[in-house]
This record gives structure tokens, sequence and C-alpha cells, in this order.
């Protein structure tokens, strides 16, 4: 049997206000052919699909038109589990449905652990491959609310309750001797995070240590973080990587799916890199440092979309009509076609004040920074940081998960 293990697309998701519509269409058509011609039993899709708890009608559009797609690749089955950015009920309005063209969809935590853990099986009815498909845990998913509680009390706690819950589930059919995966959506210790994700888990709370999960899991199919990559050197234990960079961080970063393969009893796991449909350069410098990098720059080959270059611009003083003066000096046939400039003041900024005027886009700024810098000159011991960092990363959540300000409403009325 062949398994496909894809996270994080973020259908919707814009850089700086720019759609990505047509790169996240490239990238659904070269899975489409990938399912084909590797003769891809299942489809793996571990968190995120969308950017946001409400996509746009477009973002929408591309999801169930893949969906609807899938029967003539010869893929059997697709299973898919909601991530942070996702909405839970949206996820599972269409499941019922989806579930009678073998499209499994886990949205979020059930009543019903079982829920959560898909047989695979062949043509005459015998399981070949469980899949225990845990979707994003929020704090009430594995945690009572408790209001007297510190800051390492709660880390704890949801460390604790995500344990329990993966224990939980694995032991479903625990005894049916075939592969099994487990799929998770979480910050696993020790892995290597991006710009582009939006942590909403300041000071580290809520990260998973490797060793915590279920040991007779033969897989562990990660979504949330970005940058494909193993964790804590085990192999089997792998964030698939979001399909397309997500930010100028993810830059140079090789895109992949991954593929595992059950023959006799084992999971063999190959790595299947995906083109580049958009390229992203950043690009840091003085003025003439950057005329000289733009004059000399050749890449090959150009992506289809060509490429968007951040220039983090060093200056003494605020440049105008800077982006026309850059694109001057691209030669004919750079493939650059969109600057996103950073205008950064030469003298070290050292006051979040003088941040937000010095940088010439309010978005460089990132929120957990500000607030670390709001409380790192007041007269409080560790212990109320902590517990100013743990109100303001549920104020984040509400921010970025308003499903979960809708629930916590409806429990107040």
């Amino acid at each position: 049997m062949r398994i496909l293990h894809t996270a994080d697309w973020h259908l919707g998701k814009k850089l700086e206000n720019m759609e990505r519509y047509d790169e996240q269409q490239l990238f659904l058509q070269w899975l489409l052919q990938t399912l084909f011609e590797k003769k891809i039993d299942v489809l793996l899709v571990a968190g995120d699909v969308f950017d946001s708890a409400y996509p746009p009608a477009e973002a929408q559009k591309l999801y169930y038109n893949f969906l609807s797609r899938i029967k003539d690749t010869g893929c059997r089955h697709v299973i898919i589990t909601g991530g942070n950015h996702d909405s839970v009920m949206a996820l599972n309005a269409s499941k019922e449905l989806l579930r009678y063209f073998n499209i499994e969809v886990i949205g979020g935590v059930s009543e019903r652990i079982a829920d959560a853990v898909i047989a695979v099986a062949n043509e005459d009815g015998t399981p070949e491959l469980i899949v225990y498909a845990a979707p994003f845990l929020r704090d009430k998913d594995v945690k009572p609310a408790t209001i007297s509680e510190s800051y390492d009390e709660r880390a704890a706690a949801i460390v604790r309750g995500m344990a329990e819950y993966f224990e939980s589930l694995c032991l479903v059919n625990a005894d049916v001797d075939v592969p099994k995966i487990l799929m998770g959506h979480l910050y696993a210790a020790g892995a290597t995070p991006t710009e582009s994700e939006r942590d909403v888990l300041v000071g580290g709370l809520g990260q998973f240590p490797a060793s915590l999960f279920p040991k007779k899991i033969d897989y562990v199919a990660l979504g949330h973080l970005h940058r494909p990559q193993t964790v804590s050197a085990q192999t089997h234990i792998r964030y698939s990587g979001s399909p397309v960079a997500l930010s100028f961080s993810e830059a140079f970063d090789n895109k992949i799916v991954v593929l595992l393969e059950t023959i006799e009893g084992r999971m063999d796991i190959t790595e299947l890199a995906l083109p580049k449909f958009r390229g992203l350069l950043r690009f840091t410098g003085n003025f003439e440092e950057i005329k000289s990098l733009l004059q000399s720059f050749s890449l090959q080959p150009i992506p289809p979309l060509g490429f968007w270059c951040e220039v983090q611009l060093v200056t003494d003083e605020y440049l105008p009509n800077i982006e026309k003066q850059l694109t001057s000096f691209l030669p004919p046939d750079s493939g650059i076609n969109k600057f996103f400039i950073r205008q950064i003041k030469s003298a070290v900024v050292t006051d979040v004040y003088n941040m937000a005027q010095n940088v010439a886009t309010f978005k460089a700024l990132d929120p957990k920074d500000v607030f670390e810098k709001k409380i790192e000159g007041q007269q409080l011991d560790e212990e109320q940081k902590n517990i100013l960092r743990n109100t303001f990363s549920e104020a984040l959540v509400l921010i970025h998960q308003p499903e979960v300000l809708a629930d916590m409403e409806n429990t107040l009325l």
C-alpha cells in the first residue's frame, strides 16, 4: 500500500495581501498527477487545509474541485484532519457527503474517540492499515479549565492531556496486526518553526515531546510547522511541511511530500520533491549592495510564476519610489516580477515605539516581540511575566481562532 503524507495547504493564504491562488492551484494539479503516477492508495492531509476559520469562496472552490477529481487518480482513500487555522464546523459540514467518496474528515475532537480511527481495507474488506486521525487539540479538548493554576502547571497539564488522548486513541484496534499511522497537528518539542507559523502558544506552551508519542506506531504524520523535518532524529516522526513557501523565511526551503510504502510489515519512507511554482527571494543590505545583487541576479530555472523578492534595505533615511529604482536594475530575463520592500534604519532600534516608526511596514512587527519588549522593562518576577504571557496567548487564540470565542459565548449564554 502507498500512502502520501501532506499538510498545511493553507488555501486562501496571502503574502502581504497578495493572493496565492495561482500557486495553490498549480500545487493541487501537481498533487493529482502525483497520486496517479505514483499509484497512491491513501492521501493524508494533517491539518490547516485552509488559512482561516472562514475561508474565502475561491479557497473553498479549490478544495472541493480537488476532492472531486481524486476519483480519477486511483487513490482509494483520503483522510483529512483539522488544524489550528481550520474551523471544526466548516470542515465537518461536508463530512457525511465526502465519506460517500471514501474521504474521511475529522475536523475536531469527537465525543467518541473511535470516530478518529480509520481502518483502511482492501477490496475484500480485510484491514490493511489503521490511521489514528487526531485533529488539532485545543485546550478544552485535553484539560479542564482551572483559574488558579500557574503557567508551568497549565503547560504541563496540556502536554499530559495530549499524551493521554494519543494513548487512548491508539488503544482502539491496537490488536489488529497491520501498519499503523498516527496523524497530529501540533508543535513537537525540538522542531524548527519559521516566520509563517502563527504561534499563539507563547513561551513554548503546549510543545509536545517526541518521547510521549505512543510506541507501537509505525509512522507519525505531523502538520503545523511549515519546514519539512524529522523530530528528535526519529525518522518515523515527520513534518511534511507546507507545499508552498508561506513566508520569505522559507525562501530557500526544499518543499516535499512524504511517500510511505508498506512492504511485508515494514514502512518505507521516501521524500518526493515539490516543484517551485513561484520562487521567493530575500536580499538584505544597503542600497549599493542591493543594487549589485539585483544587477547580477540570475537563477535558473525560472519558476512558472516567476519570483517574488523581499528586500530588507538598510538605510539612514527613508527612500521614496524605491521599487521603481530596484526594478530598473534587473536584467531583462531575471524572472523577478514583484518586490516587497522593508526600509530599516541603520541605527540599532532599542525602543518598541521607535521600531514602529523606523520600520516602513507595520506588518513587519511580530506581536509576540512587541509584547515581550513591553513587559521587559516592567518590575515583575518571572512568574508574573508568565501569567501575562499566558493571558496574551489566550488573546491571540481568540483573534486567530474565532470559533473558540463562539464556544465561550455559547457557554456563557
